[in-house]
């Protein structure tokens, strides 16, 4: 019972998962190619406040690389976000980190001029939201699973025994 009852967790946090990392990758890839359109046509004025307007409406924190790694804003990057970074910009496909705190993604792009650029973006969880509360979740249905699997079995064994109750 309790195997199961992990098995299905587990499963649903991983397919929770793959339907995050198949929604951001859609999304970050448009993020990105916004992004080195932005910073090509209007420069980085207009990149910095894309990306101010960008984490004004989301709880994120964007950035956009150059193809020699460096922020194109020349603003000081995290040491930690650099193994990211190179890692997308030798692929198009999304590059995700993750750690207690936060979502790193990362993905490479190309502007109008064919300029290749890596965007990357930091996804804050929300105070309620998927990242905090999916632990949460998943304890409370295991515990609403276990009460009901006990109920059944006291009300299966007492009605299982009541017969011979009565016969004494």
């Amino acid at each position: 019972g309790g195997t199961l009852a992990l098995s299905v967790a587990s499963s649903r946090i991983d397919s929770a998962d793959s339907r995050f990392r198949l929604v951001a990758d859609r999304v970050v890839r448009l993020e990105a190619e916004h992004a080195a359109r932005v910073f090509e046509q209007g420069g980085p004025a207009e990149l910095q406040k894309y990306l101010a307007e960008m984490s004004d409406t989301s709880p994120t924190r964007p950035g956009l690389f150059n193809s020699e790694g460096r922020n194109v804003l020349g603003q000081e990057s995290a040491p930690v976000l650099m193994p990211l970074i190179f890692r997308a910009s030798r692929t198009y496909e999304t590059q995700f980190e993750t750690d207690h705190e936060t979502r790193v993604l990362a993905q490479r792009t190309y502007g109008p001029s064919g300029k290749s650029y890596v965007f990357y973006t930091k996804i804050a969880p929300p105070p309620f939201g998927p990242f905090r509360s999916g632990l949460r979740e998943l304890l409370i249905r295991l515990a609403a699973i276990v009460i009901v699997g006990i109920l059944v079995c006291l009300w299966l064994a007492h009605y299982i025994t009541s017969p011979v109750l009565r016969l004494q």
